[in-house]
């Protein structure tokens, strides 16, 4: 999509064309003392800045020379680091899709990265990947740790519809914003106690074709 745009109207479009809902997805952008993802808000308790602009060799370069990294290599128990992006504004009418890029490693396996996506239109409700459906009760979904200490990336994606309807709100007819949450939190030991770099996080409407055979 880059190749679409002209020279003029580069600049205002560093990272791409974007067709994310949400901003910033791939972390291409930072401001502040310190440096902090632009478009996202950061959340540490119990930790000193963990939350650091890095170049992995395995960023994707046509995008962002950065990754975001949620750094708890001294991070006691109970310390958390969260990134967030609210008011995401979405057409329930189709599906979504979110993609996370992310890598993080221990040797114990343990999966300690997570997430959330909320429904803020009317009350809130709370979407679980495992099964596919939506909650009123929070609920955190896994990011799996990476199956090995020399692979580079891991990805996740899926699919979801969004709420057809709000049952305290009548007059609102299904979700009209999304809030998205990253969250990490230490358990005070070996395996907790890592990097956690994300690449890419991205929520974008999930475009059919319906394909037919010519007649």
């Amino acid at each position: 999509f880059r190749a679409g745009y002209s020279s003029a109207g580069e600049p205002a479009l560093a990272s791409g064309a974007r067709l994310e809902i949400n901003q910033n997805s791939n972390f291409s952008a930072w401001s502040g003392a310190p440096l902090r993802p632009d478009n996202w808000t950061v959340t540490l308790t119990g930790v000193g800045p963990a939350n650091d602009r890095v170049s992995p060799v395995q960023t994707n370069w046509e995008f962002t020379g950065y990754a975001c990294r949620l750094n708890m290599t001294a991070a006691a128990a109970g310390a958390t680091a969260q990134l967030r992006q609210t008011g995401l504004i979405v057409n329930n009418q189709v599906q979504q899709r979110l993609e996370f890029d992310y890598y993080y490693y221990n040797a114990a396996q343990v999966s300690h990265l997570t997430w959330q996506l909320l429904e803020i239109t009317g009350s809130t409700y709370y979407y679980n990947a495992t099964p596919d459906s939506w909650q009123e009760t929070a609920v955190n979904n896994v990011l799996p740790v990476s199956s090995s200490a020399t692979q580079t990336r891991t990805r996740v994606g899926l699919d979801f519809s969004l709420l057809s309807g709000s049952y305290y709100r009548p007059s609102v007819m299904g979700t009209g914003s999304l809030r998205l949450d990253i969250n990490v939190t230490s358990d005070g030991t070996a395996s907790g106690q890592i990097n956690y770099d994300l690449y890419r996080v991205a929520l974008y409407e999930r475009y059919l074709y319906d394909y037919k055979t010519p007649k």
